[in-house]
């Protein structure tokens, strides 16, 4: 992979999570000062998976017209910009630029595993698990810097100021990058031939992303609300799920980035899914020991499996044309089912007054994700 590629990739990573999770932690932080109850909240958590889900029905159109270089050129635009002009004005204008930040990110979430297997092909996982490590490692700073910011009492609007240069540098950088879609070597583009985008093993993949999407953004938006109603507070909340999602990245990365036989990826992808069961079980526990193995034990199974369905993507097919419409419509519906997952762990939480029941719903999920996660992982070869 080129080094300006690389540059870009990691600068675009930096600023798609950090720049929508950073809004989480100020929600968390605000919660009292907003008078909203915990489905309120999970309407706004839940609007970022279900604008990325739904970025899927421009997509076509962007496929039609662009390369997978040109698409990722235009997302990164759309989330610099958004990320400047939601710092111009007040609630409306955050709300609204907020909106079409988002647009950007769900263009970037479909279109960079199959840029990635356009520049670097022969080494894809490596660079899809630097994408995920990045991504987590400037979501956990961004919702530590929002808490640390408002409780010394200045506004929202230095939370968000320092993530408009990795948005910006980013952009621009993008501009100096040649476009290499006719550089694919002979072997790489001869497609998979048992392997297509409406084959039947695609609708099981769909339901692996969306399971594990569900499971994944619906604990981790709400995990520090969780330990909050466990006893921790605010702040302590804020960096323990920082920290762990983050250290979660770089174990998965260190363990699934090297380019593992489909066999071993199914053997990592079954220990993890095993831990995070036991984790999720752990939680129900009122000692708090017990509680804190629980939140480790599903923070890192979680990071292994969602980086185990983003690496499954680009190992769908040689072709790079196929892997952005496979992405498309595999992370198009996941995320709008973990956006209504989310939904649905909020209601279940305020209906019944605590998180037990939205643990068991979630463990449901789990399940589900493991039975159509060995499936998917046996599809391909």
């Amino acid at each position: 992979m080129r080094r300006l590629e690389t540059y870009c990739l990691n600068l675009l990573s930096l600023s798609m999570r950090s720049n929508v999770t950073l809004f989480f932690g100020i929600i968390f932080s605000l919660i009292e000062s907003l008078n909203s109850n915990i489905f309120q909240i999970s309407i706004l958590v839940a609007l970022a998976p279900i604008i990325w889900g739904m970025t899927s029905l421009v997509m076509p159109f962007l496929i039609s017209k662009l390369s997978a270089h040109q698409i990722i050129q235009v997302a990164a635009w759309i989330l610099a910009l958004s990320a400047v002009l939601r710092l111009t004005g007040g609630i409306f204008t955050l709300l609204f630029f907020t909106l079409t930040l988002n647009i950007g990110i769900g263009i970037l979430n479909i279109s960079i595993p199959a840029w990635v297997k356009q520049i670097a092909p022969t080494s894809t996982d490596v660079f899809n698990s630097r994408h995920y490590k990045i991504m987590l490692l400037g979501s956990g700073c961004s919702i530590i810097m929002a808490v640390l910011l408002l409780d010394v009492g200045h506004g929202w609007q230095w939370a968000f100021a320092p993530w408009l240069v990795p948005s910006l540098l980013g952009a621009s950088l993008m501009v100096f990058v040649p476009d290499r879609s006719t550089v694919q070597s002979k072997e790489l583009t001869k497609p998979k031939a048992h392997h297509s985008e409406n084959s039947a093993g695609l609708s099981i993949f769909i339901l692996f992303f969306g399971t594990q999407g569900i499971t994944s953004h619906s604990f981790g938006a709400f995990a520090p609300s969780i330990m909050v109603d466990n006893g921790f507070n605010t702040l302590t909340s804020a960096i323990a799920c920082a920290v762990l999602a983050t250290t979660g990245a770089f174990i998965a990365s260190k363990f699934v980035s090297h380019q593992l036989s489909q066999t071993a990826l199914k053997v990592f992808f079954r220990i993890s899914s095993l831990l995070l069961l036991v984790g999720l079980l752990l939680l129900l526990f009122d000692q708090r020991q017990l509680f804190s193995i629980g939140l480790l034990l599903v923070f890192w199974s979680q990071c292994n499996i969602f980086l185990i369905s983003l690496i499954s993507i680009s190992r769908w097919s040689n072709d790079v044309k196929m892997v952005l419409r496979v992405s498309l419509r595999v992370q198009g519906w996941g995320y709008l089912m973990a956006g209504i997952g989310c939904l649905c762990v909020g209601l279940i939480r305020q209906s019944q007054g605590s998180w037990e029941a939205s643990i068991y719903f979630i463990i449901c999920f789990s399940a589900m994700q493991f039975l159509v996660g060995r499936k998917t992982l046996s599809t391909i070869q």
